[in-house]
């Protein structure tokens, strides 16, 4: 394999790893914005049913 053709692959390497590094990033935080939701919808609920 050329130097060039290494070369390239090791950037094509790279970006899919920072690719998956954003979308794990992402979906981190998709998952405490969700949960942050969840935890405020349970405490209203628990203040419904408090008498």
């Amino acid at each position: 394999m050329s130097e060039r053709k290494l070369d390239e692959w090791k950037e094509i390497s790279k970006k899919e790893r920072e690719e998956k590094v954003n979308f794990a990033e992402v979906v981190k935080q998709q998952i405490k914005e969700k949960t942050k939701d969840t935890v405020k919808q349970v405490i209203k609920e628990k203040e419904e049913l408090s008498p």
